[in-house]
């Protein structure tokens, strides 16, 4: 662990959700200040029209994370180079793309990576194409493993990529006091809580292994609650696009849940997520998806699961920029550790 700071232009910790926003002594996940410093520096060259760029696109369909943020309509750039930098003046590695685990780009190469339509993480086991040659020799020297270091490296890009810009900013902000009351929003701002992720719905059908039962997620819960008296409040944040999950914890929990107030997916009425998504207006469900995403992030304890990506994102986002790797965290699903990511 080591000490916040400034983590670099457009980094997702300019948002004062709660005040005050850190307590002292927050600390983020190893190397992140200087990862994201030098990842934006790699990433804004002094000048463009020297630099090799590699182009990947992005697919265009679906409203997750992983296919709606890197256009660079919801996020911030992630290069201040584009294609017409290389046309005139740079060079580009050759286009290539294959199926989605197996392209990948050298940095070496091309140390400037810009989105066009389509990317891809490549072997989420091997970073050793991804990584300049100085945070290669700092991870030789770091306490991390180098059997994690490729999900240190996902923390690392998830806290880069996942830059909201000033419209996307703009949008949670509305959105946030469409879903919320005034008094929850002001509790939201300045009280701490446990924040919980229950991911069922489709996933649950697609993963045999995916914990379908809610109950442990309130359990751990409200264990972290009674067991922290001092330093978490008596309250839980709930993230979930599932109608059931959401109705059981208000039905259940034997303290304020506090959760968003958006149209919820109904996996009873027989139509996909996807479906729902194009019903309700994908930007609107993507941007409720962000604004429960800032607000997860900020708690002071954590239940969800990591083998959902969403889960993931939330463990990268809370344990780099939001200063949150040394808050309480527990996995229903993998109580005693985690082995299983369910990499897609």
């Amino acid at each position: 662990m080591e000490a916040c700071g400034d983590f670099g232009p457009g980094a997702w910790t300019s948002r004062k959700i709660k005040t005050p926003r850190l307590p002292e002594g927050a600390r983020a996940l190893w190397g992140t200040l200087y990862t994201q410093r030098r990842v934006w520096e790699v990433q804004h060259p002094y000048d463009c029209r020297t630099a090799k760029l590699a182009f990947y696109s992005l697919p265009a369909d679906g409203h997750g994370i992983g296919s709606r943020t890197l256009d660079e309509c919801y996020f911030q750039p992630v290069s201040s180079c584009n294609y017409d930098d290389v046309l005139r003046h740079g060079q580009a590695l050759p286009y290539r793309r294959s199926n989605h685990t197996n392209l990948r780009a050298n940095v070496s190469d091309a140390p400037v990576i810009q989105i066009t339509r389509y990317v891809d993480m490549g072997d989420p086991h091997d970073v050793s194409n991804a990584l300049t040659g100085d945070i290669k020799q700092m991870l030789r020297q770091s306490p991390i493993p180098k059997e994690w270091w490729f999900y240190w490296w996902r923390c690392q890009a998830a806290a880069y990529i996942v830059r909201p810009n000033p419209r996307t900013l703009a949008a949670i902000d509305r959105a946030r006091e469409r879903s919320f009351s005034q008094a929850d929003r002001r509790t939201l701002e300045s009280s701490s809580w446990v924040s919980v992720y229950v991911r069922r719905g489709d996933k649950a059908k697609e993963n045999s292994e995916m914990l379908k039962d809610p109950k442990p997620f309130l359990d751990r819960a409200t264990r972290f609650i009674r067991d922290n008296p001092r330093t978490v409040a008596p309250r839980i944040f709930l993230a979930t696009e599932d109608v059931g999950v959401h109705s059981y914890f208000l039905a259940n929990a034997s303290v304020p849940v506090f959760a968003a107030n958006v149209t919820r997916y109904n996996e009873d009425i027989g139509y996909s997520p996807m479906d729902h998504a194009r019903r309700i207006g994908p930007d609107v469900e993507f941007i409720n998806a962000l604004m429960s995403l800032e607000i997860t992030m900020t708690g002071d304890a954590f239940v969800f699961a990591m083998v959902s990506n969403w889960g993931r994102l939330i463990n990268e986002m809370r344990s780099t920029v939001q200063c949150k790797a040394d808050s309480d965290f527990f996995d229903p699903e993998q109580p005693k550790g985690i082995t299983r990511l369910n990499w897609r």
